[in-house]
């Protein structure tokens, strides 16, 4: 009653595709020897090898980049030093640039985690960032360390990267035992071939192939990350950045006379790219920001109101037209975490908290255990326990499963237990606690957003840039919990 079509027939969808795929094989009969290391190509293809091949193709791209780097005459030490200093330099330029250009792309904070309506002028600056900075690393550096310095100090790290991948995560080993494969057997082979151009064919194949898992990488963590995050997405760009450095290298080494041009245009896109991601609009119908409509009912101090829930900056518009105030209020959020929101009172819908019933409560051997039973109340998709200072809990047990408590238990600060479809069930709980006075336990449940005139209108006048998202629209009933 309370999930859209859309989002039934969406799961819908990748049910079909799987129950198409699987529902006609012998599922026991799908069995492998080892795993396999694979990745997506064009999202059309899948590139797949045995993981024990792995060792056996860094040894291979180890050997053609050590002919290679001895076919361009060799590299001196202090080249190599001068080259390791370009890469990290390169290392530090991307992340900064990347928050830089974060200002404008993200519009100064205001965008939703996820994906971009309008993505690709922040592609296109990120990547604009990073070849300037490569370029730029390159031609600055060129005199001192050379094409072969720095081609061999990208492709060792590549090479050695791959082959330490390989035994410890051979599930990532691909992003950088593909290239450095492209580079050392093209090198290898070219060295016997035509001796004076192995080191620029290795240079163009193991850019061309790094390049293409660079910008794939990037595009994804933007998705996830969206732009007012480019600099974290902006250190996928390493693997463009790195490789690039001992081409444009040649390239001066030979005397192009477009480089500069082509850094100066290149640094133009960059600053359009930034302009444009200031100007295009961070929310469509399409794309959406989370604006949530709850109706919250605090039993601890009896105030009823309604609330906005929004991600980024508040829509003024929206908030004036509803009749909440202009200005954030202080409030907790589940009760124990302080956030600033906007409210309207409300009338009390009656609505039930959940309900906790207390079994046993024994303290002994330095450990109070209190045992019983939690219930929603009424119907709802989850029901939570609070804790204001999560340093007394010590362990919790829901319907049988102990909970995983990470180590930041140690230290104060609040802690939220889910328990999700609880359904009409009495569900037990233990809990073993510090002994000692207990602050801010209380229980909560969230269900769906109450069909009163005020919830339809404040739905009613939500933009049309803007949708329920996360737990969406919702009513939350936060109670005490019966143990002091």
């Amino acid at each position: 009653a309370h999930i859209s079509d859309r989002s039934i027939q969406h799961h819908g969808d990748n049910l079909l595709s799987m129950v198409r795929i699987f529902g006609d094989k012998d599922l026991n009969a799908l069995q492998a020897n080892e795993d396999a290391v694979y990745m997506s190509l064009f999202n059309s293809y899948v590139v797949s090898w045995p993981s024990s091949f792995g060792p056996w193709l860094a040894v291979l791209s180890i050997i053609g980049l050590v002919l290679t780097v001895k076919a361009g005459g060799g590299a001196t030490g202090r080249q190599t030093i001068w080259a390791v200093g370009t890469l990290l330099a390169v290392a530090i330029l991307l992340p900064l640039w990347g928050w830089i250009a974060s200002f404008p792309l993200g519009q100064m904070g205001g965008l939703h985690p996820l994906d971009h309506p309008y993505p690709w002028p922040g592609r296109i600056t990120l990547v604009s960032l990073a070849l300037l900075v490569a370029g730029a690393g390159a031609m600055f550096a060129t005199r001192k360390t050379g094409a072969v310095g720095l081609f061999a100090v990208v492709w060792s790290i590549y090479a050695l990267a791959g082959l330490a991948l390989v035994f410890l995560i051979p599930g990532i080993s691909f992003l950088f035992l593909l290239p450095s494969l492209a580079a050392g057997v093209v090198g290898g082979v070219m060295a016997f071939v035509a001796k004076e151009k192995a080191l620029k064919w290795a240079a163009y194949s193991g850019l061309f192939v790094s390049a293409y898992l660079a910008l794939v990488h990037m595009v994804m963590a933007s998705i996830v990350l969206n732009y007012h995050l480019s600099y974290f997405s902006i250190n996928a760009l390493i693997l463009l950045a790195w490789p690039l450095l001992p081409v444009v290298a040649l390239w001066r080494e030979e005397g192009v006379e477009m480089l500069r041009p082509i850094m100066f245009g290149i640094g133009g896109a960059a600053l359009a790219g930034m302009v444009i991601g200031v100007m295009v609009p961070a929310y469509t119908a399409e794309r959406p920001r989370s604006v949530n409509v709850m109706y919250v009912s605090n039993e601890l101090t009896g105030e009823h109101r309604y609330q906005i829930e929004a991600s980024g900056p508040a829509d003024k518009a929206y908030l004036a037209a509803a009749g909440f105030s202009d200005e954030a209020q202080d409030y907790k959020a589940f009760g124990i975490v302080p956030r600033k929101g906007y409210f309207v009172p409300a009338e009390d819908l009656g609505l039930a908290g959940s309900q906790v019933i207390i079994l046993s409560d024994v303290t002994e051997n330095g450990s109070r255990r209190v045992k019983g039973t939690i219930s929603a109340g009424r119907p709802v998709q989850i029901v939570g326990v609070t804790f204001e200072d999560k340093s007394i809990l010590k362990s919790m047990t829901i319907d049988g499963e102990l909970l995983q408590i990470d180590i930041s238990r140690l230290f104060a600060g609040p802690k939220i237990i889910w328990l999700h479809g609880p359904g009409d069930r009495a569900v037990p709980f233990s809990i073993e606690l510090t002994p000692g006075e207990i602050k801010g336990l209380s229980v909560f449940n969230m269900g769906p957003l109450p069909d009163t005139e005020k919830a339809k209108k404040l739905q009613a006048l939500r933009p049309v840039d803007a949708a329920p998202m996360h737990f969406g629209d919702h009513s939350f009933v936060l109670s005490a919990f019966p143990v002091k």
